[in-house]
């Protein structure tokens, strides 16, 4: 059996598994028979295209995450995200403070530049303007 053969088995078992399906589950959930699952679990089968897009949509992950060894890398979580959009928050609150405490830039085009564009000016030139 081939590395990526071995890869793709052992992924479709741990999903399997770890979705707490039976051969028999993922069978029916993906409109394949109980055999097939089997072959492609014991690496005896390699799946088309068309499978390999229906058994990822079946574990909902990317269609190469099957090939990847370990476990596939899920999408991030609305907390996640919502984390993710606070940190930026926080971090336009502190590049303002810097900007305010060395530049005497007005605050709108400061609270411009930080979270828009102005049409034909970037934050470099206007810091070569100030200087």
């Amino acid at each position: 059996m081939s590395e990526i053969t071995k890869i793709l088995s052992d992924n479709l078992r741990r999903l399997r598994r770890e979705n707490n399906l039976t051969q028999s589950d993922l069978a029916e959930k993906v409109d394949l028979s109980l055999a097939s699952i089997q072959a492609y679990e014991s690496g005896r089968t390699w799946p088309g295209v068309d499978i390999v897009r229906m058994l990822a949509q079946a574990f909902r992950i990317s269609e190469h995450s099957l090939f990847e060894s370990g476990p596939p890398e899920m999408p991030p979580t609305v907390g996640a995200l919502t984390e993710i959009i606070k940190d930026q928050e926080i971090l336009i609150e502190e590049l303002k403070s810097q900007f305010k405490r060395f530049e005497k830039i007005p605050s709108d085009i400061l609270d411009a530049l930080l979270t828009k564009t102005i049409p034909g000016l970037q934050l470099g030139q206007l810091c070569v303007f100030t200087l």
